[in-house]
């Protein structure tokens, strides 16, 4: 699992029916001193909508900074209090978005 350090293309604030562009990042493995991933416990995909969400456009300038190299890859994202508010696919795409929980 990786800690992610994203640089985004504006301000990180909410706007309703707004789009912010993630466009760099660099990652930090964090969850084994051995660099292996096997021994990860990894967070589930996050599938809620409350109809509120803020959407992340993950551009391919982002990605390409990111160690994608399985399948299954996927972002998600937490809250400085550990919840889970979103996370989407990243394997294979040349960008995305990502939603995120909205109170």
């Amino acid at each position: 699992m990786y800690d992610l350090n994203l640089t985004f293309g504006g301000p990180n604030t909410y706007t309703t029916n707004g789009i912010l562009p993630v466009i760099g990042g660099t990652a930090e493995l964090i969850c084994s001193d051995s660099g292996s991933v096997s021994s990860c416990e990894l967070p589930l995909k996050y599938s809620d909508n409350t109809g509120a969400n803020m959407t992340v456009m993950i551009t391919s300038t982002a990605l390409n900074s990111l160690p994608i190299n399985n399948t299954n890859a996927y972002l998600v994202a937490y809250t400085p209090n550990n919840l889970l508010v979103g996370s989407a696919d990243v394997y294979g795409i040349a960008q995305g978005s990502s939603c995120y929980l909205g109170r």
